[in-house]
Order: structure tokens, then C-alpha cells, then sequence
């Protein structure tokens, strides 16, 4: 059987930051865990009670660097909270793709990637309820 890690089309790059996560008029400040191309994992923080149905706003700090993204609540567990990014500005998006690039080290890894997120919001976009 393969492994968790051997199952993600995504690194997941370990980052100890601080970010927000607003969904209307309701912010919550969340501890982030790591962060890949397609999403991130979070603590979830105390007296999180979000609309799971409603979009987020998601405000990573990365050092001098800000990371903004629309993104769905995937999963959500008293000690972790999963999104899925929706969309993400192209300033926010060079900022992580420089992000994955400098952790994996190898171009070939980051275009496979790159692929494989093409080929999901492809997908995404091309199923009748999206």
C-alpha cells in the first residue's frame, strides 16, 4: 500500500507562519502547518465555527512576502484545518511557486507540478456542478 506521501500529486512544503483565514465578516488568525500548490493545512484555532458552504480568504505572511487566496474548507478536525485553493492572485502565485521551487530543489519536480495542477482545474472546470 503507498503511503500518504506517496498518494499527494502535491509537495507539501513545512512552514511555521501566520496567516489569517476570514470568511465574511469573521476572521480567525491560524497557525500554518505546511502549504502546497493546491492548498494548505492549518491549526485550527480556538472558536473556529466558519460555514463550511462559504469561501475563505486566506492572508499567509511569509517574511516580507504575503501569499492572498480564495480557498474551500476541505476538511476540519479539532486539531487541523485543510483548504483547497479556489483561486489565487498572479503575484500571490509567483510568490509560492518560488516558495515550492526553492524547497524541492529540482525544476522537473516543480513542472510536474505544475502539470498536475493544470490537469486538475481543468478537470475542475469541466465537471457540471462546477
Amino acid at each position: 500500500m503507498a503511503s500518504t506521501f506517496d498518494r499527494r500529486a502535491f509537495t507539501r512544503i513545512f512552514c511555521d507562519a501566520r496567516a489569517a483565514a476570514c470568511q465574511e465578516a469573521r476572521c480567525w488568525q491560524i497557525q500554518l502547518q505546511d502549504i502546497s500548490l493546491r492548498g494548505l493545512l492549518a491549526e485550527t484555532p480556538a472558536g473556529f465555527d466558519p460555514d463550511p458552504r462559504r469561501s475563505f480568504s486566506l492572508s499567509i505572511i511569509l517574511g516580507e512576502e504575503e501569499i492572498c487566496m480564495s480557498a474551500s474548507l476541505r476538511h476540519h478536525s479539532a486539531s487541523q484545518i485543510g483548504f483547497e485553493c479556489d483561486f489565487i492572485d498572479p503575484e500571490s502565485a509567483q510568490v509560492l511557486r518560488q516558495l515550492v521551487s526553492v524547497n524541492l530543489g529540482d525544476d522537473r519536480l516543480l513542472d510536474r507540478e505544475l502539470d498536475a495542477l493544470g490537469a486538475l482545474q481543468a478537470a475542475r472546470q469541466a465537471r457540471p456542478d462546477a
